[in-house]
């Protein structure tokens, strides 16, 4: 049997012929930017996340670096990031002339912990970006007045936890409409939900250029405009994602109750809202287990393999050991809302029969 890690196909087949409608509807009114549609996905999403207002953009990493470029920070600031995320975490603090600083994870985590980042906060410290990873949602009130008491501001990432309670803490949430997220559209896009009036001005203008009006630019931005056409695909969409969500939920449920952890292997917390993104192992046999699932026709994948502070682009000297230990053990098996009940059964026949 063969058990992809995730068929996009498989999930988009039955809304076809709504998606075929949407794309004929901007064909016919030709507002290829910033048309209706968009818009309307900005609203619906403001609702959907219980935001005061959302500005779609053209990626989850053009999310966050909107927000960073918005926050008009000093450049140089600190900004407090894990290394156990994906790069644009990173790369976005970069891009908008700031400094991150790694923090490790708490242990037996996929997240650091309040002490962790109180541990790497310095003088030159002037925000917080916190990922929920995998779909974990994380409780950020005391983070969030850490940052408060010391004049400095909390970012989400919630590029891969679309459907849990995230996004709201902070003054801002970045997430990602990348395709094989909880909610994708059929390309590239992202957006930013946020209760600050002035964030979102400012915002605005750096989607657009640095602009409020044309040719008069006010603040150093770019193209992060998400274009009319995806818009219409995630109007298509977002309707349906508690029902992929739920599903994402059931397999998780099933994986957790059916396989036993060991000495050797240790299955992701469940917690409230969890939206399973990802279902994340860890075992001390990553590569012996990766290796028997790919021949198993199970799929699977490393994230992340390797942690961002020794990364050639980052000049970080710190050891932070239980990230280097979460890179060398985590493998994530298919959780996505399109696996088959016999397929899951097979996913847990055979890890079962690797850890006898």
């Amino acid at each position: 049997m063969e058990v992809p890690l995730f068929d996009l196909h498989r999930v988009l087949k039955e809304y076809n012929n709504e998606l075929t409608s949407a794309f004929k509807n901007c064909m016919d009114h030709g507002r290829f930017i910033l048309g209706p549609e968009v818009e309307g996905f900005e609203k619906t999403f403001a609702k959907k996340m219980n935001a005061k207002h959302c500005i779609s953009v053209s990626s989850g990493t053009d999310a966050l670096l909107a927000i960073l470029m918005a926050l008009n920070l000093e450049p140089g600031s600190e900004i407090i990031v894990p290394s156990f995320t994906f790069i644009a975490s990173a790369s976005s603090i970069v891009r908008a002339g700031l400094k991150p600083v790694f923090v490790d994870l708490a242990p037996n985590s996929f997240k650091p912990s309040f002490d962790t980042i109180e541990g790497a906060w310095t003088e030159k410290t002037k925000g917080v970006l916190f990922v929920h990873l995998f779909g974990e949602s994380t409780n950020l009130y005391d983070i969030n007045q850490l940052c408060k008491s010391r004049g400095a501001v909390l970012i989400e990432d919630c590029a891969q936890s679309y459907g849990a309670p995230v996004g709201n803490e902070g003054i801002a949430g970045a997430f990602s409409f990348f395709p094989a997220k909880n909610l994708g559209c059929l390309g590239d896009g992202g957006a930013i939900i946020t209760n600050n009036d002035e964030l979102l001005s400012n915002m605005k203008k750096i989607r657009g250029h640095g602009s409020k009006e044309k040719y008069n630019y006010e603040l150093l931005g770019g193209n992060f405009r998400l274009d009319t056409i995806q818009a219409a695909f995630l109007n298509v969409l977002l309707p349906h994602s508690d029902k992929w969500i739920a599903k994402r939920r059931g397999n998780a449920a099933y994986y957790s109750k059916h396989l036993q952890e060991s000495k050797d292997l240790f299955l992701p917390k469940h917690c409230k809202g969890h939206s399973w993104n990802q279902y994340t192992l860890r075992t001390t046999r990553r590569g012996e287990l990766k290796k028997y699932l790919d021949e198993k026709g199970i799929g699977n994948a490393v994230y992340y393999p390797y942690p961002l502070h020794k990364s050639k682009i980052f000049k970080f000297k710190n050891i932070l050991k239980e990230t280097e230990k979460r890179c060398e053990e985590v493998i994530s098996i298919p959780v996505y809302p399109g696996l088959l009940e016999e397929e899951r059964e097979y996913v847990v026949k055979k890890i079962k029969e690797f850890f006898k």
